[in-house]
């Protein structure tokens, strides 16, 4: 069984944060199963601060890439890792 890393909120880890563009993240995902049914979900910095939303997954099913939308006002770009809530 992986252990799953979580931070102070309850969250899991999604990944690391590859580029940023256009308000928005590429992030490799963890080894988080389902990721496609987090469409949507809060995207949260290593702080616990709500930096965005999941908007699209693609890539190879065991490690996909993610798409995050990044919240108005908030400076994502700077996160290394990136947690989902749970």
């Amino acid at each position: 069984m992986k252990h799953m890393s979580k931070n102070k909120n309850n969250s899991k880890l999604l990944g690391i944060v590859l580029h940023s563009y256009n308000r928005k993240l590429i992030v490799r995902c963890n080894s988080l199963k389902n990721v496609e049914k987090m469409l949507n979900s809060i995207v949260m910095n290593e702080r616990g601060k709500k930096i965005g939303r999941i908007y699209d997954v693609f890539g190879p099913v065991n490690r996909p890439y993610v798409v995050v939308n990044i919240l108005a006002g908030v400076a994502g770009r700077h996160a290394k890792k990136v947690f989902v809530a749970t």
